[in-house]
């Protein structure tokens, strides 16, 4: 029972990540609305649909390498990149 419940933990924590970034997404609004105006949000529609657009192709051999050659996939490293000094 116990890795259902560290699945379920782990799943959690992600969960609340997504509801509180559409959470503020839906809080700011209000905000965008008074500060950008029409021609605003059509670059921003467009910056938001490159984004996305690269995002599917570069991710989108990732899957395909890891499968093809999962034996090479031994462990995960993490780099932790710190902004402060020393």
């Amino acid at each position: 029972m116990k890795p259902a419940r560290d699945i379920f933990k782990h799943s959690s924590i992600y969960l609340i990540g997504q509801i509180l970034t559409r959470m503020a997404s839906v809080l700011l609004l209000p905000f965008y609305t008074h500060v950008l105006s029409p021609a605003d949000y059509g670059v921003t529609a467009i910056l938001d649909l490159t984004a996305a657009l690269l995002a599917t192709f570069v991710a989108g051999g990732m899957v395909s390498a890891v499968t093809r050659h999962p034996s090479r996939v031994t462990t995960i490293s993490i780099m932790t990149v710190s902004g402060g000094p020393g």
